[in-house]
C-alpha cells in the first residue's frame, strides 16, 4: 500500500501534465531570459517542456524541460546588428531592415537539426504551442502539431500585432511602439504618425509574401499568415498599466509585466562588489544592455562618455566587452558580465543610464533607481520616452549629445530628488497586485490546455470586413443622403427663386 498509493498519485499528476512547445527565436538575451522564469514553472508543475531558445537555462534539475541550443544564430543577428542601428535614424529602413534580418535568423533555426526533426517526425505532439510573435513563421508550429497556441511578446505589443488579432489600436492615442512617439503629440508628429501605419501596412503585405514561401519551405503549409495570427487563443505582453498604455484591453490580450521578480539574482563578482561597496560617494551603473555593445558605439559618442565621466564625483561600473577600454578614467571599473539586478539593488547606487531595453526599464522600476536613457533602435526610443513622461528619467541622443549636455542630464537626475521620489511611487504601484506576472502567466497558459484553446475570446471585429470595421459602409450612405439632401434643397431653392422672379416680371408687366 505504501508503494501503490505513491504510484497512483504520480499517474493522476501525468495525466493532468501537458506537453508544452516553447520557441522564442529572436537571438538576444534579453528576449530570452524574460520567459525562462515561466519554462522553469510549467516544468516544475509537472508538465513536459521543449523549448527552442538561442540561451539555454542549462538546469539539470529541471528533468521535464528539453531545451533545443539555437545559439549559432546570435552571430546572425550580431553580423547586422550595426546596421541596424545606423540606419535607426530612418524608423522605416530600420524596421524594413530588421524584418529581413529576422526572416534569415528563423529560416536558418527551422534547418537546425533537431527542429526539422519536430517538424518531420510523426509521432511527435504537443498540447499547447507558445511562441514568440515578431515574425509569423513560427507559429505555424501549432498547425503543424494541430494544438492552441499562446502568442507572447518580450514588450508592449505593437498596433500592428494588435490589430491582426483583432484587439483596437488608435494610431494616435496609443502610438506606433517602434515609431519613437509618446506622450502628448503636435500635429506634425500626428501625420508622422498616420504615413508611419500605412508603410507598417505597405511593408507587411511584403513581408507575409516572403514569409508564407518561408512557411511553404519548412512545414509545406499554404495557409495566410493573417489566418495563423487570428487563430491566437491568448497573447501574453511583457507591459504593466502603471509604466506603458492605459488601454482597454480584450480578454484574450494578458499583461505579464513583473515576470522578472522570480528570475534569481546572481552574486557579484568578488572585484566588482568591492568597488561598489566602497563606493562611499556612490556610483553610477552603465550598461547598453546585451544587443547594443558599448565596444561598438560611434568613436564621437565614446569620446564624449569617457570624458563626462572623467569629470563626474562618482565611481562608475561600466558593463564593456573588451578586456581593455582606450583612455579609461580611474573612477570607471569595466566588466564583460555584471549580474545587472543586484548592481540595481546595491545601496550605493546612485543612477543607471541604460540603452532603455524593456527588460531594464522594469528592472530599473523593480530597483527604485532613476535614468539616464541613451536609446539606440527599435523599441529603446520608446521606452525611454515613456520613462521620461513618468518622471524618473532624463534622454540624451547619442547622436548629437555633448559633454556639457551628458553630464548635466547625470547630475541633474542625481541631485533632484523628484526622479528618486518619482520611481519609488511607480515602484510601490507596480508591486501593489493580486499576482505577479508569472502567476498570471502560468495560470492562463495552464487555462488554455483545460480548455483546449480560448476560442471564445476571439474579437467579432476579425469576422468584419474592414470596409465595416471603419464605418466606411455607413459614412457612404450619411455621405450620399447629405448630398442628394443638399441637391434635392438647391433644385427646391432654384426652382423657387424661378417661380418668384416668373410673378415678379409678370407683375410689372401688368403695372405697365
Amino acid at each position: 500500500m505504501n508503494i501503490v498509493l505513491p504510484v497512483i498519485l504520480a499517474v493522476l499528476h501525468l495525466c493532468k501534465s501537458a506537453r508544452i512547445l516553447g520557441v522564442i527565436p529572436t537571438p538576444s538575451y534579453s528576449h530570452q531570459v524574460i520567459f525562462q522564469p515561466l519554462w522553469k514553472e510549467l516544468s516544475l508543475r509537472g508538465h513536459q517542456v521543449t523549448v527552442l531558445t538561442t540561451h539555454p537555462i542549462n538546469d539539470p534539475t529541471l528533468t521535464n524541460l528539453t531545451e533545443i541550443d539555437l545559439g549559432f544564430s546570435v552571430k546572425i543577428l550580431e553580423d547586422k546588428l550595426l546596421e541596424i542601428i545606423n540606419s535607426s535614424s530612418n524608423v522605416a529602413t530600420e524596421i524594413e531592415l530588421t524584418a529581413k534580418v529576422f526572416q534569415v535568423v528563423n529560416d536558418h533555426q527551422l534547418q537546425h537539426p533537431e527542429v526539422k526533426r519536430l517538424i518531420d517526425d510523426p509521432s511527435e505532439h504537443f498540447d499547447l504551442l507558445i511562441v514568440e510573435l515578431i515574425m509569423p513563421s513560427m507559429t505555424y508550429f501549432s498547425r503543424r502539431f494541430r494544438c492552441p497556441y499562446i502568442g507572447v511578446v518580450p514588450f508592449e505589443g505593437s498596433n500592428y500585432l494588435f490589430r491582426s488579432i483583432g484587439q483596437p489600436a488608435h494610431s494616435i492615442v496609443y502610438p506606433e511602439l517602434f515609431a519613437g512617439f509618446y506622450g502628448e503629440l503636435n500635429l506634425l508628429e500626428r501625420v508622422q504618425l498616420i504615413f508611419y501605419d500605412v508603410f507598417v501596412y505597405i511593408l507587411s503585405l511584403k513581408v507575409s509574401a516572403s514569409e508564407e514561401e518561408l512557411v511553404w519551405k519548412h512545414f509545406r503549409d499554404k495557409t495566410p499568415t493573417d489566418t495563423v495570427l487570428q487563430e491566437v487563443s491568448l497573447l501574453f505582453v511583457n507591459s504593466d498599466p502603471v509604466f506603458t498604455y492605459v488601454r482597454p484591453l480584450l480578454p484574450s490580450v494578458i499583461p505579464i509585466g513583473g515576470t522578472l521578480a522570480r528570475v534569481p539574482v546572481k552574486p557579484l563578482d568578488k572585484s566588482v562588489k568591492k568597488f561598489l561597496d566602497e563606493a562611499h560617494q556612490g556610483f553610477i551603473y552603465f550598461s547598453l544592455g546585451s544587443n547594443v555593445k558599448s565596444k561598438d558605439i560611434p568613436e564621437s559618442t565614446m569620446d564624449v562618455v569617457l570624458e563626462t565621466l572623467r569629470e563626474i564625483p562618482y565611481r562608475i561600473l561600466w558593463k564593456y566587452e573588451l578586456d581593455d577600454l582606450p583612455n579609461k578614467p580611474e573612477n570607471v571599473m569595466i566588466s564583460k558580465w555584471i549580474s545587472q539586478m543586484e548592481v540595481l539593488k546595491h545601496p550605493n547606487l546612485k543612477l543607471f543610464i541604460t540603452h532603455g531595453g524593456a527588460q531594464s526599464m522594469e528592472e530599473t522600476i523593480q530597483a527604485r533607481v532613476p535614468v539616464v536613457g541613451m536609446p539606440f533602435f527599435v523599441d529603446q526610443p520608446f521606452n525611454v520616452q515613456q520613462m521620461v513622461s513618468l518622471g524618473f528619467a532624463l534622454s540624451v541622443d547619442y547622436k548629437t549629445m555633448s559633454k556639457e549636455t551628458f553630464k548635466q542630464a547625470i547630475l541633474e537626475v542625481i541631485n533632484n530628488d523628484k526622479y528618486h521620489n518619482r520611481i519609488r511611487e511607480l515602484a510601490n504601484l507596480v508591486e501593489d497586485q493580486p499576482m505577479t506576472g508569472l502567476e498570471r502567466a502560468v495560470w492562463w497558459t495552464e487555462y488554455v490546455i483545460r480548455h483546449k484553446g480560448a476560442a471564445h475570446f476571439k474579437s467579432p471585429a476579425l469576422d468584419m470586413p474592414w470596409y465595416q470595421y471603419y464605418f466606411l459602409d455607413v459614412i457612404s450612405v450619411l455621405l450620399f443622403t447629405l448630398i442628394g439632401s443638399l441637391y434635392f434643397m438647391v433644385k427646391v431653392i432654384k426652382a423657387t427663386l424661378r417661380a418668384l422672379r416668373r410673378n415678379i416680371v409678370r407683375s410689372k408687366a401688368k403695372k405697365n
